[in-house]
């Protein structure tokens, strides 16, 4: 194929049109179509490039007519185009092709047609489509038209052409795709302004939701001189189903400027456009899924700025999108060498994976979050982060509390054992026989017990005076009977639980077995409130026991007495007093206690 006249003889059927008319169009339209077009004959000598070939390979087309394709481009030897032009050749038939340029490292696509000269080839660039493929690639397959048997230029143009043979476009013929994307038979007047009635009333043109009137078309608007770029349509037949078109309509003019027709060429992107349907509604649901997780999300840019967070995020820190979106995100981080240590791994494409973080909210409170990341890179471009971000506050809150029931139960577990060695010795030194020292001993062992089960079910935190003191009388048999308590209930600190706890079974164990409790018409009061002393509050207990058998002070202070007052004062720091007065026992506790209810003992 050396030259435009050749294009047009082998193409045939050119009707009476005269030989140099077809070599003008021919020509014009190899220059105006959106692939490079060369052809080379048997001995790859280079006989005709356009442009589109110029703008490729980035040489002059006088630098290339007449060379050998391969003096060229030594590069381009064995390569996949070079594989797919010998094929054409041997096999005798059109062969295309994909590959990535030997020549300027960019995807193209081919067909190469064998004719008796050599061959003719069709390229065109196709890296941004290839990179579209990575996310519309089943979509993007279909989107390329089988190549039919092609005889001419024209029919070898993979597009929809057009050619307008007057400026009234009366005429319009086309290459094969046109008649096959119209439904119409070959060499059928494709013109909707035919003077008679032709064989196109069964399908429309629409353009933005909009029929086109036939002379509205971008062909009839060329023919009148208007350039028609970038013009999209929908063709919709009358069966219902509708194609997609896209390209440019030019006017056709004699060598004087006169216009004489239009020539137009497009692609069909019906696949195109349902990926982008596809692909919105994809995206729409992405959103939905991204505003609407239950899980907090966000988007950091290369600058450290958020870009995007969603609803989860906004309300784990308390912020609303405008100020917060924007930020960078260092503002929120409570530690700065961990923000910039995730900002470094994420822009050195590493993934994380639950990194340990601290985000300050917008009231001041810190919340500890776990975050699992990666970065988005495009072109080897840093384009943004997917962060995903999970709120353990609580649970960290829960881990620490742990740590500090285990250190607290190690300690308790060993002061208990030294007070359980303590009242063991002290029982046993002062019982009169191992069944006294057993009943004493297991007394004061449940007395313990039942103080750590409180302190158990309010996970050592703080236990109530009230149910205190019902759980030590409980054990006694005496329920509530004959006891009268009176006082605002407060909550012990777990130190103050246990001392309290051997305290109030000394004084049950007496009252039920000589004092008020062990006759039918004995009566216990117990009364506390906080008092103000000049060292500080101090929480006041008075045990009061009436009507019960004749109380006299004993000659010598009991086991239990002694470990009333050992207690009050070694573990409350407080002090006790034992009044056995004629109506019945009463006691006097007291020990520190601070504003905020807490005991300073504990």
């Amino acid at each position: 194929m050396n030259d435009p006249e050749e294009v047009i003889h082998s193409g045939g059927r050119a009707g009476t049109v005269a030989p140099d008319r077809f070599a003008d169009v021919a020509a014009q339209i190899l220059e105006r179509i959106s692939d490079a077009f060369y052809a080379v004959d048997r001995d790859w000598r280079l006989t005709y490039v356009n442009r589109r070939v110029e703008a490729m390979v980035g040489k002059r087309r006088d630098e290339m007519l007449g060379r050998n394709v391969f003096d060229l481009f030594p590069e381009a030897r064995g390569s996949e185009s070079h594989a797919a032009h010998l094929r054409a050749r041997r096999e005798n038939r059109p062969v295309s092709f994909q590959a990535v340029s030997a020549v300027n490292g960019r995807w193209i696509e081919g067909t190469v047609y064998p004719d008796k000269t050599g061959l003719s080839v069709y390229l065109r660039d196709i890296t941004a489509r290839k990179r579209a493929e990575e996310q519309l690639r089943a979509s993007e397959r279909r989107e390329r038209a089988r190549a039919a048997e092609l005889e001419a230029v024209l029919d070898a143009v993979p597009a929809v052409v057009w050619l307008a043979h007057d400026p009234e476009c009366r005429a319009i013929t086309g290459n094969r795709a046109s008649y096959e994307f119209l439904r119409l038979p070959y060499g059928a007047n494709e013109s909707k302004t035919a003077p008679a009635p032709g064989p196109t009333n069964h399908f429309a043109v629409y353009a933005n939701g909009v029929e086109l009137a036939p002379e509205e078309l971008p062909m009839q608007r060329a023919a009148r001189g208007e350039e028609v770029r970038s013009h999209e349509e929908e063709v919709v037949f009358r069966d219902g189903t509708s194609r997609y078109l896209y390209g440019d309509a030019v006017p056709l003019r004699e060598e004087d400027g006169t216009i004489c027709g239009a020539v137009g060429a497009f692609l069909d992107v019906t696949e195109r456009k349902h990926a982008e349907a596809e692909l919105k509604r994809s995206r729409e649901e992405l959103d939905d899924f991204f505003e609407n997780a239950a899980v907090a999300l966000h988007w950091i840019g290369p600058d450290g700025r958020i870009l995007r967070a969603n609803q989860a995020e906004l309300d784990l820190l308390g912020y609303t999108r405008e100020t917060y979106v924007g930020r960078h995100i260092a503002e929120f981080h409570a530690d700065r060498s961990v923000i910039e240590d995730i900002l470094a791994r994420l822009g050195r494409g590493e993934t994380l994976d639950r990194y340990p973080a601290r985000l300050r909210a917008r009231d001041g409170s810190i919340r500890d979050v776990l975050i699992s990341s990666s970065a988005l890179f495009r072109d080897g471009r840093f384009v943004h982060t997917r962060c995903i971000t999970v709120d353990v506050t609580e649970r960290k809150q829960a881990e620490e509390h742990q740590k500090l029931l285990m250190a607290e139960l190690n300690h308790r577990v060993k002061n208990t054992l030294a007070v359980v060695q303590s009242i063991a010795a002290q029982t046993l030194r002062r019982a009169a026989s191992l069944e006294g020292f057993a009943e004493s001993f297991t007394g004061r062992l449940q007395a313990l017990a039942a103080a750590h089960g409180l302190l158990t079910q309010g996970t050592w935190r703080a236990t109530s005076l009230i149910r205190l003191i019902r759980r030590v009388l409980k054990a006694h048999g005496t329920g509530t009977r004959a006891i009268e308590m009176s006082g605002q209930d407060i909550e012990l600190t777990p130190k103050q639980t246990l001392a309290l706890s051997l305290v109030f079974h000394e004084l049950a164990t007496n009252a039920a077995k000589h004092g008020a409790l062990s006759v039918p018409n004995g009566r216990l009061a117990i009364a506390w409130a906080v008092e103000e002393a000049p060292g500080g509050p101090r929480l006041g207990i008075d045990w009061i026991e009436r009507n019960g058998p004749a109380v006299c002070t004993p000659v010598a202070a009991g086991f239990g007495t002694t470990l009333i007052q050992r207690t009050m004062a070694y573990d409350l720091n407080g002090d006790s007093a034992l009044c056995y007065e004629p109506a019945g026992l009463r006691c006097r506790l007291a020990f520190p206690w601070r504003e905020d209810g807490a005991a300073a003992s504990g």
